[in-house]
C-alpha cells in the first residue's frame, strides 16, 4: 500500500492470490480519492464490487451506461460504450480509430489483468484504456502475468502508466530488449534480450512477489507430470503424418514461389506479392503450422479423454477435492459428464452470477469433489482454495496461464502442501509443447521474477 501511494503511477506484478485487490482497496482507503475507476475483465467486477464493500466498506456501481461520482467499475468490452469510432487522417491515410468520449477527470484509475492490454491499431481495447488513463491522476496496473508470451507484452502496459518513455521509446524498446530485425516477412519483434537490464528497470516502478516471498510459512506447490502411454498410436501416427506432408507441401510451394521471383525487377517482384496476398492459398499459409498442430493437439485430447475417467476416479473413491483445468470447453464438458453429480462445471458460456453460485457449491458442499474449469474462464479472481490438487488436462502455449489457474488452489491459512499435476501423453508433440514452455517461463523469470514453471 505505502509503494501505491509514494508512486503515482505503478504496477503490481504479485504472483496469484497475494491481494493486489487487497493492497489496492488499501490504497483507496488511505489516499480517499473521489473518482475511481477500476477497469477489468467481465468476470472479475462482481468480485471487485464485494470485495471494496467488504475490506473498506466503500460503496461503487458496476457502470451501465453513466459514470457516478464515486467509485466506478467497467469490463472492457464496456468502454466501446463511452467511444465513436471515427475516421482520421494518418501519414496521408485514412484509419479508423476509437476515440474516447468522455471527459471525466479521474484520481485513480485501477487496470486489473492488465495483460490482457494489447499493442497495435486494431486494439480497441488497449488504446481506449490508454485514453482514460491519460485522464487520471494516478494509474495502477495490476497482474501476476504481465509478460505472457513475449516481453514486448509489456509495452501497451508501460504506455498507460507512462513509463515507455523510461526506455527511449517504443522503437528503441523493441531494439534493445526484444531484438527486433528485419525479415523477408516483415518485423520480428519476438526476440528477448538485455533481460537483466530490463529487470532492473521495471523494479523501479513495480512490485513482484511471490507467495514464499509473504507467506514463510506456506509448504510449496508440488509440481508434478503424469506420462501416459497412447491408447490409440495408430490414430496419433496419421495425424502427425498428415501434418508433416502438409507442411513439406507448403514449404515446397514456398520455395517454388520465391525461386519465380529470381531475375525480376523490384517492381515485378512487388506485382508478384501483392497478387500472392489476395491469394486465398498463400494466406492460408500463414497459419498452417498453427492450424494443424493444434488438430495434432486434439486428438492427444481425443486419446487423454479415454484415460482420464480412471484416473480421476481415485480422487472420487478417496473424496478428494481437484480442480481440473482444459483449455478446451469440450474437454471439460466431457469429463463433467462422467461425474456431473458431484461436480460443478465453469465455462466461457456460464454466466459470470452463475460461475460465482457454482463456485459456492464447490466450496461448501463435501459431496462436490470436482471443479471441471477452462483455464481462460477461471484462472482470474476465483477461489478454489478448499481443494489442495489441480490437475492440468491440456497445455497452453502460455506458462503463466498454467501458474495463474495452479494458484487458484493457494491459501495461507493451509498448512498442507497442493499439488499441481499436468497430463502429457508420452513420446508426442507435448514434449515439444514442454520445451516451448520452459523456455518462456526462463525468459518471464529474468525480467519480472518469481518462478513460474
Amino acid at each position: 500500500v505505502n509503494f501505491i501511494i509514494q508512486n503515482k503511477k505503478c504496477a503490481l506484478f504479485d504472483r496469484v492470490r497475494l491481494g493486489k485487490l487487497y493492497q489496492s482497496a488499501g490504497a483507496i482507503h488511505y489516499l480517499k480519492p473521489l473518482m475511481v475507476l477500476v477497469i477489468c475483465p467481465n468476470s472479475t467486477k462482481i468480485n471487485w464490487q464485494r470485495k471494496v464493500k467488504e475490506l473498506i466498506d466503500r460503496s461503487s456501481i458496476i457502470v451501465e451506461d453513466k459514470f457516478i461520482q464515486g467509485m466506478n467499475i467497467i469490463n472492457y468490452e464496456a468502454l466501446q460504450k463511452f467511444a465513436t469510432d471515427t475516421i482520421v487522417m494518418k501519414k496521408g491515410k485514412k484509419v479508423k480509430e476509437w476515440v474516447w468520449q468522455d471527459d471525466t477527470k479521474w484520481d485513480m484509475v485501477i487496470v486489473d489483468e492488465s495483460h490482457k492490454i494489447k499493442a497495435g491499431k486494431k486494439s480497441i481495447r488497449g488504446n481506449l484504456t490508454e485514453q482514460v488513463c491519460k485522464l487520471a491522476d494516478r494509474v495502477i496496473i495490476l497482474t501476476a502475468t504481465p509478460m505472457p508470451t513475449h516481453v514486448k507484452d509489456l509495452i501497451p502496459q508501460l504506455r498507460i502508466i507512462d513509463k515507455l518513455d523510461e526506455f527511449g521509446g517504443e522503437w528503441k524498446f523493441l531494439l534493445h530488449h526484444c531484438n527486433a530485425k528485419k525479415t523477408r516477412f516483415g518485423w520480428d519483434t519476438k526476440g528477448a534480450t538485455n533481460l537483466p537490464e530490463l529487470h532492473e528497470k521495471l523494479k523501479k516502478f513495480s512490485l513482484r512477489r511471490t507467495a514464499e516471498d509473504v507467506w514463510k510459512d506456506l509448504p510449496p506447490m508440488k509440481e508434478d507430470t503424469t506420462y501416459l502411454e497412447l491408447p490409440e498410436p495408430k490414430e496419433y501416427t496419421k495425424a502427425l503424418n498428415t501434418l508433416n506432408s502438409e507442411l513439406r507441401e507448403a514449404a515446397e510451394y514456398y520455395r517454388d514461389t520465391y525461386k519465380k521471383l529470381a531475375g525480376k525487377t523490384k517492381l515485378e517482384r512487388a506485382e508478384v506479392m501483392l497478387k500472392l496476398k489476395e491469394d486465398p492459398y498463400y494466406k492460408s499459409l500463414t497459419s498452417l503450422a498453427i492450424v494443424k498442430i493444434e488438430k495434432l493437439k486434439q486428438e492427444i485430447v481425443r486419446q487423454k479423454l479415454l484415460l482420464l475417467p480412471e484416473i480421476l476416479t481415485e480422487y472420487f473413491e478417496n473424496k478428494t477435492k481437484v480442480v481440473v483445468f482444459g483449455i478446451h470447453k469440450a474437454t471439460v464438458k466431457a469429463l463433467y459428464e462422467q461425474f456431473k453429480d458431484n461436480s460443478i462445471l465453469i465455462t466461457g458460456e456460464v454466466k459470470v452470477e452463475d460461475r460465482t453460485s457454482a463456485l459456492d457449491k464447490f466450496m461448501s458442499n463435501p459431496d462436490i469433489y470436482f471443479a471441471f474449469a477452462t483455464m481462460e474462464s477461471s484462472k482470474e479472481g476465483l477461489d478454489f482454495s478448499i481443494a489442495n490438487y489441480v490437475i492440468h488436462t491440456e497445455l497452453s502455449w502460455t506458462p503463466d496461464d498454467h501458474t495463474q489457474a495452479s494458484g487458484r488452489i493457494v491459501n495461507p491459512e493451509k498448512k498442507v502442501p497442493t499439488n499441481s499435476n499436468y497430463i502429457i501423453m508420452n513420446n508426442t508433440i507435448e514434449d515439444d509443447i514442454i520445451e516451448v514452455l520452459l523456455d518462456k517461463s526462463g525468459n518471464i523469470d529474468q525480467v519480472i521474477g518469481g518462478d513460474t514453471l
